[in-house]
């Protein structure tokens, strides 16, 4: 997952804490809040779950889930 904007914006560092932990290039999403949104969201496919749970999956795989499996890491770019 990669989240594109100024890591280096206090504006933009303030939104993403309200979704997880902001560390340099990396941000450690909330799967939780991810999940709820994605839920939420009037717009979703309706296959969201399994491609979500997918993408979880893979991250996991790769060393970005957290030792919980509370958190995704993402990669910032500008």
């Amino acid at each position: 997952m990669t989240i594109v904007g100024d890591p280096d914006s206090p504006r933009a560092n303030a939104a993403l804490a309200d979704w997880g932990v902001v560390e340099d290039e990396h941000v450690w999403l909330e799967i939780g809040q991810l999940e709820h949104a994605l839920n939420s969201h009037p717009d979703r496919l309706p296959d969201w779950r399994p491609r979500f749970v997918a993408m979880i999956d893979y991250a996991a795989s790769k060393g970005w889930v957290d030792e919980d499996n509370r958190r995704v890491r993402a990669h910032r770019e500008r």
